[in-house]
């Protein structure tokens, strides 16, 4: 146990179409890693940075479970200004209370993406 240790973490989320998914993150500049299987996949991977997450298609009937994304992003504003210039957003940059500069969108399937930098008291 000693010598263990965390390298990252990587979340799931759930989507009903992983083309269309995978097709809507790039637009926020995340790019597939791999697919699985290769005939009819059910399963992705997708980073920017170094930073990423997974997507799996649900089963036709089953519900989705919302997830919240919170990515931690320099130079917040300029990526802002991208999507917004691209019509990706349509969301506001608000400096929020506790210290970052932010924005949050809705994907298609209902998970909560938001994007934001330390300003403020929360500068570390």
């Amino acid at each position: 146990m000693k010598n263990s240790k965390l390298s990252s973490i990587v979340t799931t989320i759930q989507v009903t179409h992983l083309e269309k998914a995978i097709s809507f993150y790039e637009k926020f500049g995340f790019s597939k890693d791999w697919i699985w299987p290769e005939s009819e996949p059910t399963h992705a991977s997708l980073s920017k940075d170094g930073i990423g997450f997974m997507v799996t298609k649900a089963a036709d009937d089953q519900i989705i479970q919302k997830a919240d994304l919170y990515f931690r992003i320099s130079n917040v504003e300029d990526f802002y200004n991208h999507l917004k210039s691209q019509k990706v957003i349509d969301s506001e940059l608000v400096q929020s209370d506790y210290g970052m500069l932010d924005f949050s969108i809705k994907d298609p399937w209902g998970h909560t993406l938001s994007f934001g930098e330390p300003k403020g008291d929360f500068e570390q």
